[in-house]
């Protein structure tokens, strides 16, 4: 398929499919958010995007523990983007994690038959504070809409 500038290519509702998280100094490769996550990612025509991921086995927040875990068990993000290339770019603007509010996440996509595939740039592990583990997420996505 030949990649324009155009979200045309992208806008839409898509549900997630499968993440699959690599360690860049090994060849470890693992589903961080279990067999079977749940997640929608919608690109609108005026260029704005919003993505919710949960694990599949999330519990019921009864507890400060059990909100600690929710935190945890989730990736959620929204913002103005824009698409160059193969890579798709989103001006942050609210977060589940603060730290990513007014900065940017990049994704580089492909289309994989009817599946879109994005890849995260190489970062530290969002979910090992203080650990300066470099990973990147594959996450597929099947339109919905």
């Amino acid at each position: 398929m030949t990649i324009n500038n155009s979200l045309d290519l992208v806008k839409g509702q898509w549900r997630l499919l499968t993440c699959i998280t690599e360690k860049q100094a090994s060849t470890d490769k693992y589903l961080s958010l279990g067999e079977s996550p749940k997640g929608r990612l919608i690109i609108t025509e005026n260029a704005y995007l919003l993505v919710l991921i949960t694990t599949s086995q999330r519990a019921i927040v009864s507890s400060d523990l059990d909100k600690v875990s929710a935190y945890d068990t989730m990736v959620s993000y929204s913002g103005h983007c824009e698409l160059a290339g193969n890579k798709l770019t989103t001006k942050v603007d609210m977060s589940w994690n603060e730290k990513w509010v007014g900065g940017t996440e990049v994704r580089f996509f492909e289309f994989v038959g009817d599946t879109l595939v994005l890849t995260t740039a190489w970062e530290a592990n969002p979910f090992e504070a203080g650990v300066n583990v470099q990973v990147r997420s594959v996450l597929t996505w099947e339109r919905e809409a």
